[in-house]
């Protein structure tokens, strides 16, 4: 059974991570760029000034809302991890130094692309029934490609759960506990149970919460 299922992976990450992955990315990272005429580029120093260079001003958070700094933060928090690390140390072993080029001009193009994510998430977001602002790719499909696209929509959330139990959660506490056992002997189920149970308090306080111990946490883990 194991290895029918890591067959079946297999054929789908050759087709995925293959020639579609490269169109997908670079080719609509390109579309985006330049249609925008290369906002990422144009708006560059506007950007740095209105993020980096206020996330340090000592600002109070509004009701419901968070600071400048904290927003990096929490952020940064979903960014850093085995990507960045172990993924980055995966390229360079396999593709050489000349990767890390690739993985610039990846990048510079895939500004644009998330550019545009957070643009459409800002202009189709709505206030739910607690009054919180909701929003993302669920409702830009729906509201903006229209109802009748709603399945995809449903669908994209379906698998952004699936991802988040896999590759969010396995992934990471699997090396967390990993490097627990090995370095201080710690055994997994021990480590396992005390990131769930901070996990579950941090979370269940919501977004305030969640970004009040990102700012403090995050810095250091970066």
């Amino acid at each position: 059974m194991i290895e029918l299922i890591a067959a079946i992976n297999k054929v789908l990450n050759d087709f995925i991570w293959g020639l579609p992955a490269i169109v997908c990315i670079i080719g609509v990272g390109l579309y985006l760029a330049i249609r925008t005429m290369f906002v990422q580029i144009r708006k560059f120093g506007y950007a740095m000034k209105n993020t980096i260079g206020k996330i340090f001003e000592k600002q109070e958070a509004g009701t419901g809302a968070i600071t400048p700094f904290q927003a990096v933060t929490t952020a940064l928090a979903a960014t850093v991890g085995t990507g960045n690390i172990a993924g980055i140390t995966w390229a360079v072993t396999l593709g050489g130094a000349g990767s890390i080029f690739w993985l610039w001009v990846t990048a510079l193009i895939g500004m644009c692309t998330k550019y545009s994510e957070v643009l459409l998430a800002i202009k189709y977001r709505e206030k739910n029934k607690f009054g919180d602002w909701v929003g993302g790719p669920m409702y830009t499909i729906t509201k903006g490609l229209g109802t009748k696209w709603k399945w995809l929509a449903v669908l994209f959330a379906v698998l952004c759960l699936v991802n988040a139990v896999t590759m969010g959660s396995f992934l990471q506490i699997n090396a967390v506990a990993g490097a627990m056992e090995e370095g201080f002997s710690v055994p997994p189920l021990v480590t396992g149970g005390a990131v769930a149970l901070l996990a579950t308090v941090t979370v269940l306080g919501g977004a305030r919460r969640i970004s009040a111990i990102t700012e403090k946490l995050v810095p250091f883990m970066t």
